[in-house]
């Protein structure tokens, strides 16, 4: 399945939640999720932002005391992705076999996010350690598409329902996570 996606920060998550749900968005429980990202060997997050395209990530997510792994692989942009998933019965044996395939471990996320539909599209407010609050707009598609009309599209319907927004963000929450790092870190 290919998933297409916009990326924008708000600077207030209730305010967000309440807003979407007044334009119909139904939004489940809030969910923790644990990510732990993995990136080929001797392939950083500044490697993955000279070369955009035909990318492979590989991620673990702890969410409700399950695991999934999943393959992302990269196709117009960060926020354009192949990907497939599974529910892993043994986290610790995968993680080895990720090791063995030649990826090593890039990066931890952890962030709370509410999920919700309003017709094809999945909403996702999410607070992110180290980087605030941002909502997810995203479309699955199985034919060949134009990313970067959809997410034009993604984002103009999003800017007409309203939605105070602070900026559009172009990456993966990996991605920020690891340049905040690198940005604040104290070497």
């Amino acid at each position: 399945m290919r998933e297409i996606e916009i990326k924008v920060k708000i600077a207030e998550i209730e305010s967000a939640i309440n807003f979407l749900k007044e334009k119909g968005v139904k939004f489940s429980e809030e969910i923790d999720q644990y990510d732990r990202i993995f990136l080929p060997n001797g392939v950083t997050y500044d490697d993955l932002q000279v070369k955009q395209s035909e990318n492979s990530v590989l991620r673990l997510r702890e969410q409700n005391g399950k695991v999934k792994f999943t393959l992302k692989q990269t196709q117009s942009m960060e926020l354009d992705c192949l990907e497939a998933e599974t529910v892993v019965e043994d986290p610790v044996e995968m993680e080895k076999a990720i090791n063995m395939l030649g990826f090593y471990l890039a990066i931890e996320v952890r962030k709370k996010r509410k999920k919700g539909k309003l017709g094809e599209l999945t909403f996702c407010v999410d607070q992110v350690e180290d980087l605030g609050g941002f909502v997810e707009v995203e479309k699955l598609f199985s034919d060949e598409v134009d990313a970067g009309s959809v997410q034009k599209e993604l984002f103009d319907n999003l800017l007409a329902m309203g939605l105070e927004i602070e900026e559009q963000v172009f990456q993966g929450y990996d991605t920020l996570r690891y340049f905040y790092l690198k940005e604040n870190s104290s070497d």
